[in-house]
């Protein structure tokens, strides 16, 4: 069963946020489009949980000779994360295309899908920054968004 949290700002309401997840969830995962909070979710759940916080974007390697994010990404780096997380605790994973760069076999997670509220001009510019990125496979691939356990949504201005 899916389920939803609507917040105005999710970080100052974090502790509910927490309360939706399970206790036993070792790896969560943050997905979403870029720019819509995740990774301010990110850091104010990873304390709560005690688990470990992996920030994907901070594992891009800029001068990478490719315009979209996937290949940017030291996968190596990201595994040795996760590795060391996990075996330590827990982590909190945030960054885009998460279903593609953390395979199935770190183990069950718990996947949380950040989304704007947008609407009018706002959809068409989550549109444009998915082509820039070159995330639109990815979210007709995966549907990161319909394999979530919790969609969180957000004020498209965050």
């Amino acid at each position: 069963m899916q389920l939803h949290f609507r917040s105005a700002a999710p970080e100052t309401a974090i502790e509910e946020l927490n309360a939706l997840l399970p206790e036993h969830a070792r790896l969560i995962t943050i997905d979403g489009h870029s720019g819509v909070g995740k990774s301010r979710v990110a850091k104010a759940l990873s304390p709560l949980r005690r688990s470990t916080l992996i920030q994907i974007d901070k594992l891009v390697i800029a001068a990478r000779p490719t315009p979209t994010y996937v290949p940017k990404v030291d996968r190596e780096q990201l595994a040795a994360a996760l590795s060391s997380s996990l075996a330590q605790g827990s982590a909190v994973v945030d960054g885009l295309c998460i279903e593609h760069l953390v395979p199935a076999h770190y183990g069950d997670r718990f996947r949380i899908y950040v989304r704007s509220a947008a609407d009018g001009e706002g959809l068409r510019d989550e549109i444009d920054r998915r082509a820039k990125l070159g995330t639109n496979l990815y979210h007709k691939r995966y549907n990161p968004e319909a394999l979530a356990d919790l969609v969180v949504t957000v004020p498209y201005q965050f």
